[in-house]
């Protein structure tokens, strides 16, 4: 013990350290070996040894003691104050120490007991035995700071390059690598928020530094301490928790030194610009999938316009105005007038299940398949049979279900027939009478069951009276509250219009009386008017 604090005060009066702090270290460290090579090795056999490092940090002096006794942390926590009995002796080695250092610390290390402390020495410590070492370290001092410099001004212009995360990980590591020669280097990424932890670019990291960068993560906190099995390591986060988990690590062997201040200061500095470099990488992502979703919804609102008749047949017998107002993010609403070549004319409204362009791909598949057969199938229970049957495999692969209406008119007379998949029955409005749900036989939703037979029925309207295909979007609206709104409360709105209005302003009364609090709330509202004519109404 005398030759290891020989070695410690030559190196303290080798540095221009105040007599007093110097003297606090000495009596610490005399105590600390005191009580390891008494209690520390009191149980542990004739070859027990105790272990003293120390190193220098600006400002600060740090050593270690180790021995391979069992003193814990939970034991030190209970010695925190002088012992009330003034004979007692355990304890006062930790008051003691504690009182001429400024951080005294227990932990447990593979061999048995840590002890480490810290001083501070008032200055940066520099070796200043002769002028020529004074110059020496200084010189050597300005070298590492040119070197941070030069590495920090390599890593920003890679940083500026904007490029992929994963390459600019590895070329810090590359750089770094020169920088470190045989220290383990690694970043790692948790591309989920509760997903594993995975390194970055060609390293294949250790399980222990695994556990290592996930517990600096959920710390959220820098560690740096002596591993296991006796090296250093250096873990630091490189960015939020919420902005994707990833960890810069830095292992030493087992023998190496510890980090010094300099390699710490370019270690964090790295740590740091990776998380730049991740946090820009995640907004790249993040602005590229908002600008391939505004895409999207460009290009399914265009195939949902496409889709609309752009004219409306006139008839002797009845009136058609259809309207179809897309909500902000647009849907597979759509309604379609057919023309067939018996002189009679095929309504359709749709709604295919979902949002987004997947949706508007479906709804026109859906129109090409309904005008594709209109002419051959003799009515729309068997027109809607035939389409569902030529769909349905498709759909069903994919989980996309549609729901729709078709109806047949004649400009000749007659009453108009009706078929229905999973779609809500039509509203019947006519003057002097209660609005009122049409009757109608309902089968599943096209892509529901390959092989159900769908059947027609009629759907009576009287003379001067409005039929008003619709889909949900009509009613389905959220209110204040959270409540949406129910199928029922259309016909509480429809008390509200007069059914003598002219169709095209009976149609916009109707999605005025329907409009939800924003277009936020709210879903694509599809409807086709049609009026029976009679002579005396428009």
């Amino acid at each position: 013990m005398p030759a290891a604090l020989d070695e410690v005060r030559r190196d303290l009066a080798a540095r221009r350290i105040d007599p007093e702090i110097l003297q606090a270290i000495e009596l610490a460290l005399a105590e600390g070996l005191n009580n390891a090579v008494l209690h520390g090795c009191r149980d542990a056999g004739a070859d027990a040894s105790v272990q003293l490092r120390w190193g220098w940090e600006p400002a600060r002096f740090i050593a270690e003691i180790r021995d391979p006794g069992d003193f814990s942390a939970e034991q030190a926590s209970l010695l925190q104050d002088l012992p009330g009995e003034a004979t007692a002796e355990s304890g006062r080695g930790l008051f003691l120490m504690r009182s001429l250092c400024d951080r005294v610390e227990h932990a447990r290390h593979p061999g048995g007991h840590l002890l480490r402390i810290e001083k501070g020495v008032g200055s940066p410590v520099v070796v200043v035995e002769t002028d020529a070492q004074v110059a020496e370290a200084a010189i050597t001092e300005l070298g590492a700071a040119y070197e941070t410099i030069n590495v920090l001004l390599g890593f920003s212009g890679a940083l500026a390059l904007a490029e992929p995360f994963e390459r600019f990980a590895t070329r810090i590591l590359d750089r770094l690598g020169e920088l470190f020669p045989g220290v383990q280097l690694d970043v790692w990424v948790a591309t989920a928020r509760n997903g594993p932890m995975e390194t970055v670019g060609a390293t294949t990291g250790e399980p222990r530094l695994c556990l290592l960068a996930e517990e600096a993560a959920v710390a959220g906190e820098e560690i740096l301490e002596q591993d296991s099995e006796g090296g250093t390591v250096f873990a630091r986060p490189c960015s939020d928790p919420g902005a994707g988990r990833s960890v810069f690590t830095a292992s030493k062997r087992a023998g190496d030194r510890f980090f010094v201040s300099g390699e710490l200061a370019i270690l964090r500095a790295a740590a740091d610009l990776l998380g730049a470099a991740r946090a820009g990488a995640l907004a790249r992502e993040r602005r590229e999938r908002e600008t391939r979703i505004e895409r999207e919804i460009e290009i399914a609102a265009s195939i949902q316009a496409s889709l609309l008749p752009r004219n409306l047949p006139e008839l002797k017998c009845w009136r058609l105005v259809g309207s179809c107002t897309p909500a902000l993010e647009t849907g597979g609403d759509f309604y379609d007038v057919v023309p067939r070549s018996d002189g009679s004319v095929l309504l359709v409204v749709a709604d295919v299940m979902g949002k987004g362009l997947s949706s508007a791909l479906v709804a026109s598949a859906l129109r090409a398949a309904l005008r594709a057969r209109a002419g051959v199938e003799p009515d729309p229970g068997a027109l809607l049979t035939a389409v569902n049957r030529a769909l349905a495999p498709d759909l069903i692969e994919v989980g996309i279900f549609i729901t729709l209406l078709l109806v047949q008119i004649s400009d000749s007379g007659g009453v108009p027939r009706i078929a229905a998949a999973g779609h809500p029955p039509p509203a019947v409005v006519a003057p002097g009478a209660e609005p009122r749900f049409a009757p109608l036989p309902q089968g599943p939703p096209v892509g529901v069951i390959a092989d159900w037979t769908y059947a027609d029925a009629p759907l009576e309207v009287p003379e001067g009276g409005t039929a008003v295909l619709f889909t949900d979007g009509l009613y389905e609206i959220a209110r204040d509250g959270g409540e949406t709104g129910r199928l029922d409360d259309l016909l509480e709105v429809l008390r509200g219009i007069s059914p003598e209005l002219a169709p095209d302003r009976f149609s916009a009364a109707l999605i005025d009386a329907t409009a939800p609090p924003s277009a936020a709330t709210g879903d694509d509202r599809t409807l086709l008017v049609m009026r029976h004519l009679h002579p005396s109404l428009p």
